[in-house]
């Protein structure tokens, strides 16, 4: 089975965070999770799915830099990849801590509602080759202790064999940091999931192989191309290409 350890962020709700004030990231936010509420309460299967899906919610803007957001990204990447057997877990991450507005505690409600909406499964289902089963944890914190500590509890029965995907695309570097680090520690087999560049429908993952490029994509994921491309240039001979 392949687990998707998922640090919920704005992203999830098709919001474009780069360049946007404090405000203007909270009303967003707060735009698209009521606009995401609200199409659950209306049993609206095809919009919910489309929802969960890209970046054309209320929040999201026409220039955001994905059309489509970390989730969807990453479940093309593991249909595109193959060799997924059985059904997939999704852990959906969410944080009670951050500034004033920003924790992702209820966000990850909301899309642990809409993921479990019978129809938008059955959707997703058809659209990707595999079933998901979809958990949460809402108690994670952006503190690195408390969330490692809280996704080791959960990760107590998780069998030594199991892919490991974790998101690296959204949600706070901490805690896509601390959970990297406690599937590495226990000796996961792993991939961090990082954006693929503008107008790409899927995501690339980076393993131990991948260390040498690994910040290349780690700059790119959180939106720093320019930096993410002068550090492709020093390195092998400028041979890694940026594709945004």
């Amino acid at each position: 089975m392949t687990i998707i350890i998922h640090p919920v962020g704005d992203g999830d709700l098709g919001v474009d965070i780069l360049s946007l004030s404090g405000e203007e990231k909270r009303q967003r936010r707060d735009e698209s999770r009521r606009h995401l509420s609200e199409l659950i309460d209306a049993g609206c299967a095809e919009a919910v799915a489309d929802a969960l899906l890209t970046t054309s919610a209320p929040g999201g803007i026409a220039d955001s830099r994905f059309r489509r957001t970390p989730v969807s990204l990453i479940l093309r990447a593991l249909k595109d990849d193959g060799g997924i057997e059985g059904p997939v877990r999704l852990l959906l991450l969410g944080s009670e801590t951050g500034m004033e507005g920003s924790s992702s505690d209820k966000t990850s409600l909301i899309l642990k509602k809409a993921f479990d909406m019978k129809s938008v499964r059955g959707l997703l289902g058809e659209r990707y080759g595999f079933d998901l089963i979809v958990e949460s944890i809402q108690h994670g914190n952006l503190y690195e202790k408390e969330c490692f500590q809280a996704l080791g509890r959960w990760m107590e029965d998780v069998a030594d064999d199991e892919l490991i995907v974790v998101n690296g695309i959204s949600g706070a570097t901490m805690m896509v940091l601390s959970a990297l680090g406690l599937v590495d520690q226990r000796g996961f087999d792993w991939r961090l999931a990082v954006a693929p560049g503008a107008g790409r429908r899927k995501a690339a993952f980076v393993d131990r192989s991948s260390y040498s490029v690994a910040p290349f994509y780690w700059l790119r994921s959180l939106g720093y191309l320019e930096e993410a491309e002068q550090w492709g240039n020093s390195r092998d001979g400028g041979k890694i290409a940026l594709d945004a």
